[in-house]
């Protein structure tokens, strides 16, 4: 203790250090929130996120946006199969609520619902005809005309994945989604367990993954609920 706060704290009154104590001896309790569990109607409609609807209005003002794209994109030299690429993507998308989530308008108010499956096609687009030398020109335009394509986010696919072949053993390979459904740290996730499910699914093997115990349409609801909560209330009152 310096010698200053000694002084400071031998100047006090014994009524100011009483108080003093009271204060310092107060238990704060931490900001703890419920924890989160499975929601009852996993097929219904529910709340969008305070995330979501800040995105969602976004999207619906401009729309072609290419913020909005969260994007995983590879050069891959070698052969590649792209039909383990589509069953990669399609268990992520049963793995995760989120990625076959539709967005609906309800008296003005957007909500969203988790489609039961959705079935996504790896859409391939050769430009191996196109003359070598302005191969990478013609698909630097188309890669741009893929960024600004809209989402009808009300019918979905959230997500997309596409190839492009450069040469026979040359292709960029891309998988995007919305930015309601992914950022950056989910995407980190996601091409984790998209190398996982690769590796296992190209030597027949079955999905290494564990099955999620809970979704982000449960933490949706669990975070209206606690924002409309005792806890919360407490917290901003503070």
């Amino acid at each position: 203790m310096s010698g200053d706060l000694k002084q400071r704290l031998a100047a006090l009154s014994d009524e100011q250090r009483r108080l003093l104590t009271q204060r310092l001896s107060k238990r704060v309790r931490p900001a703890v929130a419920p924890g989160i569990a499975r929601r009852d109607d996993a097929a219904g409609m529910f709340p969008l996120s305070f995330a979501q609807q800040r995105l969602w209005f976004l999207n619906e003002l401009a729309p072609l946006n290419a913020a909005f794209n969260v994007i995983d994109v590879n050069r891959v030299a070698g052969a590649f199969d792209v039909s383990v690429l589509e069953k990669c993507v399609n268990e992520i998308v049963r793995r995760h609520e989120i990625l076959r989530t539709t967005f609906t308008v309800v008296d003005g108010e957007p909500f969203q619902r988790v489609e039961p499956a959705v079935d996504v096609r790896v859409e391939i687009e050769d430009l191996q005809a196109v003359p070598s030398l302005e191969r990478m020109a013609h698909f630097d335009r188309r890669w741009e005309e893929e960024l600004t394509r809209p989402w009808s986010l009300d019918r979905g696919p959230v997500v997309r994945a596409k190839v492009w072949r450069l040469g026979p053993e040359d292709q960029v390979v891309a998988v995007i989604a919305h930015h309601i459904v992914s950022d950056g740290w989910s995407k980190n996730i996601l091409v984790k367990e998209l190398s996982a499910l690769f590796r296992a699914f190209t030597r027949r093997e079955a999905s290494p993954l564990p099955e999620l115990p809970i979704q982000y349409g449960d933490f949706t609801v669990w975070q209206r609920q606690w924002v409309e909560g005792e806890e919360c209330a407490a917290q901003l009152l503070r």
